[in-house]
């Protein structure tokens, strides 16, 4: 059977998109005194590369121009919102009678350039810094790995095997070390270069075209979500225990290498991918889903406003913030999305 009768958008696909963003609320809301909750948001991050991956590593074709449009759109992006943020933080700063004699063109790329470093207000930008990243190396997947030889028992291709092996491989040996030294060896780099970890989700995504079809013929959908109930609980006691007594972080960003986030990753990805939606629901997932983007990138400015209300750290606070942020974020894109100009210029690619 062909891949690429599972590669069309479809609800599904959408839908994993949607939790992981809700997701990556939860990461940035419930940190870090809400260890429970902050956790079982942790799947966030690789969610998202998956899906990406899922789309990406199986398009029948990926030429030169569609990598280079595709790079200088998310370029777009970036630039737009920093120099937006820029000028107003500039223009408030003349208005208060404040010194702006540092507000320079070469002050401003610091800026812009840093925000995919992971440096500065608008560090939520790493992310879209990895994506152009990946987007370069996208070409060579497609003639190197994709079109492979396929294997005659997996069904994948081998080159995509492999590639996948050697990172899941490192990841482990990384996870592994970090253990043994009681401090996790992946925050000597940014999260923009983490280029294993995300890599191998990116690839992981690709083989989920493969091994979907697979795990749902030979899993029912009740079996399916108790392992997913059974893993999720598993998972989230292992990263708070290994969290605050072996490695001492309280950072979910440090178990996207261990191969228990993995699995867990893997079970959630299928199971979303398997549910029925109904057609009236479809049209609102496809709707919410394109607002994703635009709330990823506000909602730490939003998180900031709401934080200043709620001073509180405890659980019920906690929550209520987590609802108020979701809500407000998804409001705000949801108006801003249908401006066309603002939609084209800071909140599509």
């Amino acid at each position: 059977m062909s891949a690429n009768i599972y590669i069309r958008r479809n609800c599904n696909l959408d839908l994993i998109k949607l939790v992981a963003c809700i997701a990556v609320i939860g990461l940035h809301t419930f940190m870090p005194n809400v260890m429970s909750l902050y956790f079982l948001c942790g799947f966030a991050v690789p969610l998202f590369f998956m899906t990406s991956g899922y789309f990406l590593l199986n398009k029948k074709e990926v030429t030169s121009w569609y990598v280079c449009k595709k790079i200088l759109s998310i370029f777009k992006i970036v630039f737009c919102w920093n120099l937006l943020r820029y000028c107003a933080v500039g223009f408030i700063r003349m208005i208060w009678g404040y010194d702006i004699t540092n507000y320079t063109l070469l002050q401003f790329c610091k800026e812009l350039f840093g925000s995919m470093l992971q440096k500065g207000e608008m560090w939520q930008f790493w992310y879209l810094g990895t994506l152009i990243l990946l987007y370069a190396l996208l070409p060579i997947f497609h003639r190197v790995i994709v079109k492979g030889k396929v294997s005659k028992i997996l069904k994948i291709p081998y080159p995509m095997v492999r590639l996948w092996s050697i990172l899941i491989i490192i990841s482990i040996v990384l996870q592994c070390a970090s253990m043994l030294l009681g401090e996790p060896l992946q925050k000597k780099v940014i999260q923009t270069f983490r280029l294993w970890s995300w890599l191998q989700y990116f690839v992981l995504g690709g083989m989920m075209v493969y091994v979907c079809p697979k795990i749902i013929a030979k899993l029912s959908i009740k079996v399916h979500f108790l392992i997913l109930c059974i893993s999720t609980a598993f998972v989230n006691v292992y990263q708070y225990w290994v969290g605050k007594y072996i490695i001492h972080t309280e950072y979910a960003e440090y178990f996207y290498d261990s191969i228990f986030t993995m699995i867990w990753t893997i079970i959630l990805f299928t199971w979303i991918m398997r549910i029925k939606v109904s057609d009236k629901v479809t049209p609102k997932i496809f709707s919410l889903c394109s607002l994703t983007l635009g709330v990823y990138i506000i909602h730490p400015s939003v998180i900031q406003l709401i934080s200043k209300v709620f001073a509180n750290n405890s659980l019920g606070i906690s929550i209520v913030s987590f609802v108020i942020v979701t809500v407000v974020s998804f409001g705000i894109i949801c108006v801003l999305n249908k401006i066309p100009l603002v939609k084209r210029w800071f909140l599509s690619f």
